[in-house]
């Protein structure tokens, strides 16, 4: 895309258990969300849910449910415009649970995912990455179009709990739909680099290499110029074992990082949202550079529960008028 083009935020909506009232940020990233309570197989569980967990609801179910919520709560339809899906990490490029998700999804919203334009990018919170990356693309090709990033995710089911359980964890599970309307624009955020990889399942040790290779790109882009990260968005919520991928190669940045670097962790406001998480932070930088509280180059970092890894630079562009 264009240096010269930035992406705008024209609209967003937000069903979210860690705010189920909230229609503005601001006021969640003020204060920390107060955690509920749930009791599971002798564990203890911190949580944000927006209806109770039920063992006979299926995952497809719940994120139904989910968004019907949000599409109530919408300030315009998406319905017949440019939707990019986000959706929870499905494995497999025939994943038979992906496939009946979409399935009862076009059966409920029949014209949601009409345009022949509309894209699913099933890769958890790196697919947010992917979808701003394809989004930056059409909106530099078609200036005047709009482009709807909409994501739905819960970590109300037994195999997080189960997961949880198993690292004695203390972080905030959550869930939710977001949805953003982006356009072009002569300020916002100009995306300057975007990438993803994927995590080898074979990799020895258990290291890292897709995040490690991410970060290396970053530092190698901006090798020999004066630019510096002045700000650096991460995706930890409190949970060691997730943030320990990104935490372990962060000295890969050497050399764009300085004592100015800022950092911001959301979700430790929101708790884990999965494939929400990374539109809510999307959500929080475009806000940040629309209200001037966001300058300089920008870097945002998003991971999957299982592989996918994914990165962008942002330039703040503010128009100035005499």
């Amino acid at each position: 895309m264009s240096d010269s083009m930035a992406i705008a935020l024209t609209q967003y909506a937000m069903h979210l258990g860690a705010m189920p009232e909230a229609t503005m940020t601001e006021a969640l990233q003020l204060q920390t969300t107060e955690a509920q309570h749930m009791h599971w197989q002798g564990t203890v569980l911190q949580c944000a849910f927006i209806t109770p967990y039920c063992a006979a609801e299926s995952f497809n179910q719940r994120l139904l449910a989910l968004l019907d919520g949000l599409l109530a709560k919408m300030p315009a339809s998406p319905q017949e415009q440019i939707v990019y899906l986000v959706l929870p990490e499905f494995s497999g490029p025939d994943n038979p649970q992906l496939n009946a998700l979409l399935q009862q999804l076009m059966r409920r919203y029949p014209r949601l995912l009409q345009s022949e334009l509309c894209r699913i990018f099933p890769y958890g919170a790196a697919g947010c990455l992917m979808a701003l990356n394809a989004a930056a693309g059409l909106l530099a090709q078609k200036r005047q179009a709009q482009v709807w990033l909409i994501s739905v995710d819960s970590q109300c089911h037994a195999d997080v709990f189960a997961a949880y359980q198993a690292q004695q964890a203390a972080y905030l599970l959550s869930e939710g739909a977001l949805a953003l309307c982006l356009t072009a624009a002569d300020s916002g955020l100009a995306l300057t680099f975007s990438a993803t990889d994927v995590l080898s399942r074979t990799a020895e040790n258990n290291q890292d290499l897709a995040t490690a290779g991410l970060f290396c790109q970053v530092t190698q882009r901006l090798a020999g110029s004066a630019e510096q990260l002045k700000h650096i968005c991460l995706p930890d919520c409190g949970n060691d074992n997730s943030s320990a991928h990104w935490l372990e190669h962060m000295q890969r940045l050497h050399g764009t990082i300085n004592a100015e670097t800022a950092y911001s962790l959301p979700s430790y406001q929101t708790g884990e949202l999965g494939a929400c998480g990374g539109l809510y932070r999307l959500l929080c930088l475009l806000q940040g550079a629309q209200k001037g509280r966001l300058h300089g180059l920008t870097l945002q970092y998003e991971q999957s529960a299982k592989g996918y890894r994914s990165v962008a630079l942002y330039n703040p562009v503010v128009t100035t008028h005499d």
